[in-house]
């Protein structure tokens, strides 16, 4: 069963800034990292791993209906 209808998702695709979807090898780069000891001093953080949609503020109107 999908999550998003097709319109949700044309809409997510227009509102990320790089234009693209992530991929599921992106996300685990960031989970390797958090992992690892190259982020022992990382703490209470919320990393975004949405190729910029958060940090735009946009909101997508077709969650809002």
């Amino acid at each position: 069963m999908a999550v998003h209808s097709n319109e949700i998702i044309a809409a997510y695709h227009d509102a990320i800034p790089l234009n693209r979807y992530g991929t599921e090898r992106e996300l685990a780069k960031v989970i390797c990292f958090l992992c690892s000891q190259k982020a022992s001093y990382v703490t209470g953080q919320v990393i975004a791993v949405d190729g910029g949609f958060q940090c735009t503020g946009v909101g997508l109107p077709a969650l809002r209906e």
